[in-house]
């Protein structure tokens, strides 16, 4: 996924892994072998260095989901409203299927989540009550079809088709 990543932007990608950056490959199998028979999960994170920004990929077998997360850092001396701005029209070049987006925003159990498709058409909601700009903010795009993920073909096609395609369009929106 990372050659597939680093050939599409042409720019450093880091696999982050939770074995650690000195992980041998062992030491890396038998983290996800870990991961796969205690939570039911496989679960990659891609560091961009030159944007400050990471990308997640979680696919769960229990629940039959594959989750590709954006996380993106808001922008500087900005406030609520402008950050919310910027994101909006920055995402409104993006595709919107089963994708959705939370706002992180200081304090304690304060995150907005939201269907992309309403947030561009009123992002209103999203600061809501907010003075200070958010923590993060998190784009997140689900392929759920229990059918596919059973097969191991189009698991992999499908893991790959949505990673490109929000590599493509954070890319677009200007993220990348």
């Amino acid at each position: 996924m990372r050659s597939k990543i680093l050939h599409e932007l042409k720019e450093t990608v880091v696999l982050r892994h939770e074995a650690g950056a000195q992980a041998t490959l062992d030491d890396i199998l038998k983290a996800d072998r870990k991961c796969l028979t205690e939570q039911y999960e496989l679960t990659a994170r891609y560091q961009f260095k030159a944007a400050k920004i990471a990308l997640s990929v979680r696919a769960g077998l229990k629940d039959m989901k594959i989750t590709v997360t954006l996380d993106l850092p808001p922008p500087e001396n900005k406030g609520a409203r402008a950050s919310v701005n910027w994101f909006a029209k920055a995402a409104a070049k993006t595709g919107t299927a089963n994708t959705s987006v939370l706002f992180d925003w200081p304090g304690p159990r304060n995150k907005v989540w939201m269907m992309l498709e309403e947030f561009i058409r009123d992002p209103d909601p999203a600061f809501k009550g907010q003075q200070k700009p958010p923590k993060r903010i998190l784009l997140m795009r689900e392929v759920h079809d229990v059918r596919r993920f059973k097969s191991r073909k189009h698991f992999v096609t499908d893991t790959e088709s949505a990673v490109m395609s929000v590599v493509r369009d954070a890319r677009t929106a200007g993220w990348l």
